[in-house]
């Protein structure tokens, strides 16, 4: 039996376009991706390690409902607001419902962690248990250069609170402009079969089962 590739039940948007994904170097020096795609009335993120031998090929995802990504988009708010002394971190923890719905609770479905390294340096990582914690910072583009008039580089606080205000803006009201243009009502969603039909119910991640403490182990030099 030939395998099926996977084919989303939605249509491509502007979320799609690879130019909105944050990215940046792992620990083996392999490119890492942190990618946002709106559709089907929530936000689906994956990140993609690119570590070899790691579990899923390298990926780790959740499905967010706007509430929670819009609380993401306040934490990241936050920080580009406050700088602090030394690295710190703040993070979202996300929730979801499992297969026996509101009368099993909340399930955790890991962590989202903003704040800053030690050098001012905003950055955002998505954690799960037993999987690579990266950071991706906002950082300096590689083909639209912040700089003074005379040339020289801004500080790195105050650049990585441009490229974040950035991110966020683009963020927020793309995020508003396709909730309202590509809303899908509930009787025209995809295997509506599954789950009990609440919010924040199937919300999958990978290694989403976990209990155990995220907050261990974390890089002095991130803050998380």
């Amino acid at each position: 039996m030939s395998q099926q590739t996977f084919k989303s039940p939605y249509r491509k948007n502007i979320t799609d376009e690879k130019a909105l994904n944050l990215s940046t170097k792992n620990d083996q020096n392999k490119r890492a991706n942190f990618n946002v795609r709106f559709a089907g009335n929530k936000v689906r993120l994956t990140v993609w390690t690119g570590i070899d031998g790691d579990v899923e090929n390298g990926k780790m995802a959740a499905v967010l409902e706007l509430d929670q990504w819009y609380s993401v988009l306040a934490l990241l708010k936050f920080t580009i607001k406050h700088r602090g002394e030394g690295a710190y971190a703040n993070k979202v923890e996300l929730y979801g419902l499992g297969q026996d719905g509101w009368k099993g609770g909340p399930k955790p479905r890991g962590d989202i962690f903003i704040g800053r390294d030690s050098e001012g340096t905003i950055f955002i990582s998505f954690v799960l248990q037993n999987r690579p914690k990266i950071a991706f910072k906002f950082e300096q583009l590689d083909f639209a250069k912040l700089r003074k008039k005379d040339g020289s580089d801004f500080l790195k606080p105050d650049l990585s609170e441009m490229m974040a205000s950035a991110y966020l803006d683009r963020a927020t009201y793309i995020t508003a402009v396709l909730s309202a243009t590509e809303y899908v009502a509930k009787e025209d969603r995809p295997n509506q079969n599954r789950g009990g039909g609440n919010n924040h119910s199937n919300n999958s991640s990978s290694n989403s089962n976990s209990n155990v403490d995220l907050d261990s182990s974390f890089d002095d030099d991130l803050g998380f």
